[in-house]
């Protein structure tokens, strides 16, 4: 079954037979995490570390089992009290024993527990793994649906710019036939509809791949046609003598996604990012596994208890019931070195850790702060693009009102009409910048704003 199903609720048949598919942040953000494989495996993954963790901490607790043996031997040993008595067996041929038997490591300087310690800090820094791969997993997401809005306004934009060559193509027709401009000028005019035609048609091929990367991290694997796409807003007002939408594509309006990330370029850097603590977990992890190497310099305390049925009672061929306890201590005086080693392996480990934590605190730190610098420049390029843009609009009605007084050539048109183009996107490119640095600070910052 498609792992798109969230979005079908959201597919409404359009006049011109296509469908209109809506697609918001908190949705596409879900159903990423939802699909991820990798952060499954990843949840998996810390999931057994911390049944491992589990586990070695049960060696602290007695173990209860029942035991049992069975033995057949051909010949049993006699043995004659004097030359003139019968032998006497010293046992029988048959041989069993079977009962219950508890066992308990009452004490190993330490090993057991640390190293349970060890395994549990570890599953800590796996589940900070799993946090960090989802914060990576929601960036994308944002990343990829501000990418798709800015081919979605790309394609508005160009279609603006079609039907504006358009409607200037049908006015120097009109001007050709009434003697008021020449055949060249048609002739351009036309080529510039032509023109038009290939970029928006350019404009909807990118439109379409960001969107197919966009439902790719969803698990998306419905059969959707995005051959011709198109912004659900632009359906009603396309350009003439252009192929039929395959589908209308309902975005969030990107003011509402700036509204809702605005806050984060205020907000302080965390020095608690999942990446960060994770380390300082496997330092901390790596420091117990050494303090559990360490207790095999010292002693360590075994206890044992029985009750059994046993067969046969040495001589006497008959079952009896055998108790037993017993203590088994033990001290290693020397073992050529190799506790010393796994202790400064594990040591160096933990001081390796900690190196790169500090290089990992360092690294989002910069990210973070370059990501502010750039937020800021882009700030001020918007304001500049958008002026941009009204002057170039102004001065492209003013050369085609000169090219209609005959003060101005079509090519001067035409110059101005790219010229507008060029800015516009400039200001699209400029404004999905924005809203990706945005993004990029969301993730590195607290949510709230001291």
């Amino acid at each position: 079954m498609n792992k798109i199903l969230f979005l079908l609720p959201f597919l409404a048949p359009l006049a011109w037979g296509a469908n209109t598919l809506t697609l918001d942040l908190v949705t596409l953000e879900r159903e990423t995490l939802a699909h991820s494989p990798r952060l499954s495996a990843m949840r998996e993954t810390a999931q057994g570390a911390d049944d491992q963790a589990k586990a070695q901490r049960s060696h602290l607790w007695p173990t209860l089992s029942v035991d049992g043996s069975y033995r057949y031997q051909t010949e049993v040993p006699t043995i004659k009290v004097n030359p003139l008595s019968p032998g006497v067996e010293l046992g029988d041929n048959p041989n069993y024993s079977v009962g219950p038997a508890i066992q308990w490591l009452a004490w190993d300087s330490g090993a057991v527990r640390n190293s349970a310690k060890a395994l549990s800090l570890q599953t800590s820094a796996k589940i900070q793994d799993v946090r960090s791969m989802e914060n990576q997993l929601r960036l994308a997401t944002q990343v990829g649906l501000f990418q798709v809005q800015g081919s979605a306004e790309r394609v508005r934009l160009l279609a603006d710019g079609l039907r504006l060559a358009q409607a200037q193509r049908n006015d120097v027709e009109l001007r050709t036939k009434a003697g008021a401009a020449s055949r060249q000028d048609l002739l351009q005019a036309e080529t510039e509809v032509l023109s038009r035609r290939t970029q928006f048609r350019e404009a909807q091929t990118a439109f379409a791949i960001e969107l197919r990367t966009l439902l790719a991290l969803t698990g998306a694997t419905g059969n959707y046609d995005l051959a011709r796409p198109i912004p659900a807003d632009l359906a009603a007002r396309l350009p003439a003598d252009i192929p039929a939408p395959s589908m209308a594509i309902e975005l969030e309006p990107p003011n509402s996604l700036r509204t809702r990330f605005a806050s984060a370029a205020d907000r302080p850097f965390d020095p608690a990012r999942p990446e960060i603590l994770s380390l300082g977990f496997q330092a901390d992890a790596a420091e117990k596994s050494a303090q559990a190497a360490r207790a095999g310099h010292g002693p360590a305390l075994q206890l044992a208890a029985k009750t059994s049925l046993d067969y046969p009672n040495g001589p006497v061929h008959e079952q009896i019931n055998q108790k037993s306890v017993g203590a088994v201590a033990r001290w290693p005086l020397f073992e050529g070195g190799r506790v010393a080693h796994e202790v400064s392996a594990h040591q160096s480990l933990a001081r390796a850790s900690e190196e790169k934590r500090q290089q990992m605190e360092e690294d989002l730190y910069r990210d973070w702060q370059r990501a502010r610098d750039r937020l800021a420049g882009l700030t001020e390029e918007e304001i500049l693009n958008k002026e941009s843009v009204d002057q170039q609009m102004r001065f492209s009605q003013m050369v085609y009102d000169s090219y209609t007084l005959g003060k101005a050539t079509f090519l001067d048109v035409q110059a101005a009409n790219l010229g507008l183009i060029q800015n516009q996107v400039r200001l699209v490119i400029t404004q999905v910048d924005v809203l990706i640095q945005l993004a990029v600070l969301s993730s590195l910052t607290s949510e709230v704003t001291p």
